[in-house]
């Protein structure tokens, strides 16, 4: 049956496949033919009306594009319905009738989510549509009348994404989605609605990160952290911070870098640090407890400090506390061997742990990195809370290795989990250093089972590298490459199985470089800043012996195989090699500076859920004198809590309230403060209250703090002196 098109206006564009009709003597030369028709102009559409009803040809009226619009749409003026219709041309015959508004904004501008109905997935490509489209003119009017479609149709945070109709308005909304921006929305509704992290959404929020960070002087890196955002976010404007930093350093504070050291990049921190100058940790404290600490929160900075700023006289500094502490660790080493404490204080004695205490509930993946610094396990950590959210950091500390500081006589003790000297060169357990392997052995291992992935990482990549910045690029492609396996461990091994994960290593390296000058005698092996070589027979009772820039160990007394004596290098300095090498190597190992012997211990849990903790406040005092403060908090959570500051927020002040102290898992403490000026009546009712802490991850949440009763008393309250006689 032919078929017949009538155009009265003659506005509509051709129709591919159509014989368009505008005079008379074309429409007599068709009349006999059986090709499809477009008719244009009124009176020549009624004429042939008639022989089309005569001929049974099958007839559409069309009405030009300009008028449908203008019917679906009262926004638009005649000429900007106009222009929609030029612009899609001969596409116009392809809109699905009856005509929509989503059928139009599909036509003009592709993809296919503008004929769903509102949802957050709708929602979502919604906010990426404006950003990438930016639209201006007829398209934002267009985009308007369709948002307002939506918004009605809509409630929650589906309806507020519908509110916005330009990019300028949707970027802080995806700001919003990501934690960067204050919301009305509670954090767990957001983390429920989907955004795909687009090239192109993520140019827009590093712009507007950009903008944040000049219009506050880099403090709104201060309400990120604070905020909680997560390590995946902040992999994704870290570059921008630290940029913003680097061109600023004015606004680089040793607290605000410190705070950073979680969320930034080994590159990004080195090169913050450089502007930040560190001051002196100081030589080691005595005790074990005291010297972790003093390694974490001092030493390290100040030493990654010294590494980036070249400064000579810290290096030298740092020559000095490194033997000073060489000094220290072989003293008290053999001491705490023996001591009550030495399960917790040795890597390889925490792994005994693993075995003969298991968790009878939990299967446990021991993942043992060759070489893998502190440093390199913050990085790592960045790395693996990037890729996933699964695994919530449970404990985080160092440990000691066994000395020499030599894969050989480290990790074979670490596997087995015994001192080096009972070594039997057998894997205890299922281990294995193939990534598969790894996982059907988790899937298959009973409650209790401890299983082991053995890595040559990152130590073969230090291994290999012959300048530090080789060093650096070549050991962050590696821990992220293991980050994405720990992400597969996640998704693949059976959410119903409770999976830890403990990350450690067998040696620690030389933060810098070592020239190799030190020598020993024919028949000696040599590696990095160690070196051993046939006993002799003879013990040393003190243990050991400094002979100028190097330290003789006896075997018996740091628990190593009788065989061999052992020579350490005490200096910054290197062995040459066996085959009589000598120059200068980056990062070695197998000396006792404070990173070569303290190593890291973490422990991941797979879809732990971490309730914030619940804080009171109470507090008395005379309004601008003395007044206490009591801070009752609660740890529900099964991991410990250290707590940092309360932020006390008054009309026309603020007061930070140090408390750096740690609350236990499942427990309760209370902490008193005295307040030298004391708030007034309407201050202490209008107060606000924050608490900030630090979870094993290293990140620093702040919670607003909801009970709160302080009371205050002025000067002229009186007490009823006649109390006493009634």
């Amino acid at each position: 049956m032919r078929e017949v098109w009538f155009d009265q206006d003659g506005l509509c564009p051709p129709r591919p496949g159509t014989v368009s009709i505008s005079d008379d003597v074309s429409f007599l030369e068709e009349i006999d033919t059986d090709r499809p028709l477009l008719i244009r102009g009124r009176q020549r559409c009624e004429w042939a009306r008639a022989l089309a009803d005569a001929r049974n040809w099958r007839v559409h009226e069309v009405q030009p594009l300009r008028e449908e619009l203008l019917t679906l749409c009262s926004s638009l003026t005649t000429e900007q319905a106009e222009e929609i219709a030029q612009r899609l041309g001969q596409r116009f015959w392809d809109l699905p009738r009856p005509l929509t508004l989503a059928g139009v904004a599909e036509a003009l501008f592709g993809g296919v989510f503008w004929r769903h109905e509102p949802s957050e997935e709708h929602a979502s490509a919604w906010l990426t549509w404006l950003v990438e489209r930016a639209p201006t003119g007829v398209d934002a009017v267009l985009a308007r009348a369709l948002a307002g479609l939506w918004q009605g149709r809509s409630d929650g945070i589906t309806e507020y994404c519908y509110r916005v109709t330009t990019r300028e308005e949707a970027i802080p909304i995806i700001a919003e989605r990501l934690g960067l921006q204050p919301s009305a929305f509670p954090r767990e509704e957001w983390e429920k609605f989907p955004l795909e992290l687009r090239e192109s959404v993520v140019q827009a929020i590093e712009e507007w990160v950009r903008k944040q960070l000049i219009a506050s002087n880099g403090a709104a890196v201060d309400n990120w952290i604070a905020a909680g955002v997560s390590p995946r976010v902040w992999s994704r404007i870290g570059n921008q911070v630290s940029q913003y930093f680097k061109q600023n350093p004015q606004y680089l504070t040793l607290e605000r870098l410190d705070a950073l050291r979680p969320y930034l990049s080994s590159f990004e921190l080195e090169r913050l640090a450089s502007l930040c100058p560190r001051p002196d940790p100081g030589l080691p404290p005595e005790g074990f407890e005291a010297v972790c600490q003093w390694f974490r929160d001092r030493y390290l900075p100040w030493r990654e400090w010294t590494l980036s700023s070249g400064d000579e006289a810290a290096l030298e500094r740092a020559r000095e506390i490194g033997r000073r502490f060489a000094t220290w660790c072989l003293e008290q080493y053999p001491k705490l061997g023996v001591s009550p404490q030495a399960g917790q204080l040795f890597g390889w004695a925490r792994v005994n742990e693993l075995r003969t205490q298991p968790d009878d509930a939990t299967v446990t993946l021991l993942v043992i990195l060759d070489g893998c610094s502190v440093s390199d396990a913050v990085s790592l950590l960045r790395h693996v809370q990037a890729e996933t959210d699964r695994f919530t950091v449970t404990r985080n500390d160092v440990v000691l290795t066994s000395v020499p500081t030599v894969t050989q006589f480290t990790k074979p003790a670490l596997l087995e989990g015994v001192p080096p000297d009972q070594i039997r060169q057998a894997d205890p357990d299922e281990t294995s250093s193939r990534l598969r392997e790894v996982i059907a052995a988790l899937e298959r291992a009973a409650p209790g089972a401890v299983v082991t992935w053995r890595l040559s990482e990152p130590d073969a990549s230090y291994h290999r590298a012959r300048t530090r910045e080789d060093a650096n690029n070549e050991v962050d492609l590696r821990l992220r490459s293991i980050a994405r396996a720990l992400r597969q461990i996640a998704d693949e091994v059976p959410a119903a199985r409770r999976l830890r994960v403990v990350l450690t290593t067998d040696h620690g390296r030389l933060l810098g470089k070592a020239r190799r000058t030190l020598t020993v005698p024919p028949g000696w092996h040599t590696h990095g800043r160690a070196a051993w070589g046939p006993a002799t027979g003879q013990r040393i009772n003190t243990g050991f012996r400094i002979e100028e820039r190097t330290a003789l160990l006896d075997a018996a007394a740091y628990d190593l195989p009788a065989e061999y004596a052992y020579r350490i290098a005490l200096t910054d300095e290197a062995f040459v090699t066996s085959d009589g090498r000598g120059g200068e190597e980056w990062f070695p190992h197998g000396g006792l500076f404070p990173e070569e012997v303290l190593v890291p211990w973490i422990e991941l849990e797979r879809d732990l859920a971490v309730p914030s903790p619940v804080v009171a406040i109470k507090g008395d005092g005379r309004a601008y004198g003395s007044g206490t403060l009591v801070v009752m908090v609660t740890n529900e959570a099964s991991i410990p809590l250290q707590l940092l500051k309360l932020e006390l927020e008054f009309r026309q002040r603020r007061d930070i309230v140090s408390i750096t102290e740690t609350i236990g898992p499942l427990s309760q403490v209370t902490i008193t403060r005295q307040i030298e000026s004391w708030p007034t009546p309407q201050d202490c009712r209008e107060a606000r209250v924050r608490l900030t802490y630090r979870l094993p991850s290293g990140a620093h949440p702040t919670i607003q703090v909801e009970k709160i009763e302080l009371t205050s008393r002025t000067l002229y309250d009186q007490t009823n002196i006649l109390e006493d006689l009634q």
